[in-house]
């Protein structure tokens, strides 16, 4: 004889199982038959950077001040790691995890232990592995039959090779890649360049199709910039005025070196000054190239030229120079 309520206790889950399975199949039948619906998108697009400019002196290429350095971004993802199956060319068996974690440990010069606990997390995705500009290591990553599970970002490292001998002529570049100051801010359109870009398929796991690529077109580099600045010159000047600085205990100074014959400048000058990798966290008082940006009156500077013009207009000339009233030889005037 059936229990009191016995009934209802079997009838209830199979009320439920059933409106759970209806549940679904109307909305299976409703996303196939929605024209709005997108199917798998496998059609991918990708932006290229380009190679900023470099700066050279006026020696050339031979004496770069700045110049950029591709470098790679690494972020290790467990889960695509763990779907993706990695086959050599050749191989009848795919790599194991184990090896596949060992190669990127090896290319990025990583501790095997720690890249294996962060793959043991599948919660943490894209977590960061190291900064690379090394290019084999790229290949190696880079490449679906060797590894996967690895995110891969392109950026660029703006290295100035003197550290910070004409930081105020060169400038700086932001974190976006844009010119801060000085010629880097003055020519930035013309030392960016036109990134490139690579459109085509990829298969389920997402990994590029290199025979169906419809669009690649490389990045145009940017332009490179060569200055009149002679380096030796530049270096000299700086280490002069910091001796003098130090010697008379000023707060600031500047000076220009110029070819009066050309009207070249050969070095430029101003302190204090910056460190332009740390442009952003350098003061007011130091960003300021006091060269370019002050006002000073010449002073004696023009007396050379009054006189020099009077001798060219012939109202005066060496044979014509008197003693001043002072009786001392050394002190001449001009009639």
């Amino acid at each position: 004889m059936p229990m009191r309520g016995e009934n209802w206790r079997f009838w209830l889950p199979v009320f439920l199982l059933v409106l759970f399975a209806a549940y679904s199949t109307e909305k299976l039948v409703c996303a196939h038959l929605d024209p709005e619906v997108d199917a798998p998108d496998y059609i991918f697009s990708r932006q290229l950077l380009a190679r900023r400019g470099s700066i050279y002196s006026a020696l050339g290429k031979e004496y770069p001040f700045a110049k950029s350095v591709p470098y790679w971004e690494y972020h290790l993802d467990p889960v695509a790691l763990t779907n993706a199956v990695v086959r050599p060319k050749g191989e009848k068996h795919p790599r194991t995890r184990e090896a596949i974690l060992k190669t990127i440990a090896d290319s990025l010069k990583l501790d095997y232990r720690k890249v294996l606990e962060m793959a043991a997390n599948p919660r943490k995705r894209y977590q960061f592995l190291a900064l690379s500009s090394d290019p084999d290591a790229h290949r190696t990553l880079a490449d679906s039959r060797l590894v996967a599970g690895v995110a891969i970002t392109d950026q660029q490292v703006r290295q100035y090779l003197h550290g910070r001998h004409l930081s105020h002529v060169l400038g700086s570049v932001n974190a976006e890649g844009c010119g801060s100051a000085g010629l880097e801010q003055r020519f930035n359109r013309e030392l960016t360049g036109m990134p490139g870009t690579i459109q085509g398929m990829r298969d389920a796991r997402g990994r590029e199709l290199y025979d169906k690529r419809k669009i690649s077109i490389d990045p145009i580099p940017g332009a490179d910039l060569y200055l009149t600045i002679d380096h030796n010159i530049q270096f000299e000047t700086e280490d002069a005025l910091k001796w003098g600085l130090k010697e008379y205990g000023a707060g600031s100074g500047w000076c220009i070196v110029m070819d009066s014959r050309t009207g070249a400048i050969l070095a430029m000058a101003s302190l204090p000054d910056f460190e332009p990798l740390n442009f952003g966290h350098a003061s007011d008082n130091a960003k300021v190239n006091r060269a370019v940006s002050f006002v000073f009156e010449p002073g004696s500077v023009m007396k050379v030229i009054t006189a020099a013009a009077a001798i060219d207009a012939g109202f005066t000339g060496p044979d014509r120079l008197y003693n001043t009233d002072r009786y001392d030889s050394r002190y001449y005037k001009l009639p």
